[in-house]
């Protein structure tokens, strides 16, 4: 008990453990994340599809609306049809769009844009969210630990050559010890989108990856 709290007192939150049984269903549902656009002007606002294979055979679509002097917003609709985005390529024709520049040079460490000088990458191993999370929340998904901890339980990637302020959190996604599979710069907006993959799942053998936005400024 004293190292649970002494945990919570070097993350600055107070901890309310989860209360959720532990569930013997075991399910395997593996994410996959497409990004498809952005919009662009007064409210950008991001396109991403998920999908959920394994037994959950669902998919959604993620809008994170990002306007330029009120809070974010994040609407999820789940599709009536599995892994059906061709309406969103055609949408995709008929809307002002903010072209990205995907971060290409990829590594074990990271994403960047060398011609640029910038790159974003993984977090150190963390032991200490790490221990929390096994002794408080090993019956659980993501979506207990992020409730409970907030931005606290979320380590930021490393950045370089440009600055990362956060403005949202996919909430299903755990953020500490993961890698970065992609990520998309938005220079006129100023944007970051990062998608995260964790090798840790749930008890049921979900997946729990996620992704972060970013509000950010090159510095070169």
């Amino acid at each position: 008990m004293k190292q649970l709290q002494h945990l919570v007192f070097i993350l600055g939150v107070g901890l309310h453990l989860s209360a959720t049984p532990i569930n013997s269903l075991t399910t395997f549902c593996e994410q996959e994340f497409l990004f498809f656009f952005k919009t662009r002007y007064h409210e950008h606002t991001l396109w991403i599809g998920e999908n959920r294979y394994g037994e959950c055979g669902s998919s959604n679509l993620w809008q994170v609306f990002i306007p330029n002097d009120s809070s974010i917003v994040a609407k999820r609709t789940k599709m009536k049809r599995f892994n059906d985005w061709i309406w969103a390529e055609k949408l995709q024709l008929t809307l002002e769009e903010e072209k990205p520049l995907q971060l290409i040079d990829q590594d074990d460490k990271g994403c960047g844009y060398k011609n640029l000088g910038i790159r974003v990458n993984n977090p150190k191993s963390n032991p200490k969210l790490k221990q929390l999370f096994e002794d408080n929340f090993a019956q659980d998904c993501a979506l207990q630990w992020t409730q409970a901890t907030g931005r606290n339980g979320i380590d930021m990637p490393k950045f370089e050559g440009l600055t990362g302020n956060l403005l949202y959190y996919y909430p299903m996604g755990l953020y500490f010890d993961y890698q970065i599979t992609k990520a998309y710069l938005f220079p006129i907006s100023k944007l970051l989108l990062v998608f995260t993959r964790n090798s840790r799942r749930c008890l049921g053998g979900d997946t729990m990856h996620g992704f972060l936005v970013f509000r950010t400024d090159a510095q070169n």
